[in-house]
């Protein structure tokens, strides 16, 4: 799939420090771009690997499915998702999507308790088999157990 460019968006919206009580309580970080509105930042830092990303949040609607065969549900639409969006990262690392369940996760925001996810060639852009599936019930269709392998064991 393409990068996300949010100028091809008619449903982007940038997360306005002013007016969203989530940004002072959650995120703390007010600052301001390029085109002079005031947004909500967001900085992380991951000590363990020494990196380092910083972004805004935003909002946008998403839509996920539909077309990957027999293993899709058809097309989910979400309306008003926040989300991150990369503006730097040190050493080239970057978070695509968080699946913790924090507040403003997107497993939160879809209120859906569970989720598989697939990764194979994940280099390959055309690979239909990387999926993530958010769901209500009990189960997952990709739900399966799969062994940790712990090196040197």
């Amino acid at each position: 799939s393409p990068v996300y460019d949010s100028r091809k968006s008619s449903t982007y919206r940038a997360e306005d420090c002013i007016t969203s009580d989530l940004c002072d309580a959650y995120f703390n970080n007010c600052g301001f771009p390029t085109n002079a509105n005031i947004v909500c930042f967001t900085e992380t830092n991951h000590l363990r690997r020494r990196t380092k990303s910083n972004g805004h949040m935003d909002r946008d609607t998403f839509a996920f499915g539909g077309t990957c065969g027999s293993m899709c549900r058809g097309e989910i639409i979400l309306n008003d998702v926040l989300f991150g969006c990369s503006n730097a990262t040190i050493l080239l690392t970057y978070d695509i999507l968080k699946l913790s369940y924090n507040k403003y996760s997107l497993l939160a925001q879809t209120s859906s308790p569970r989720f598989s996810y697939s990764l194979g060639d994940i280099k390959d852009v055309s690979y239909i088999y990387n999926q993530l599936i958010i769901e209500n019930s009990n189960k997952t269709p990709l739900m399966h157990e799969i062994p940790m392998v712990v090196s040197g064991r």
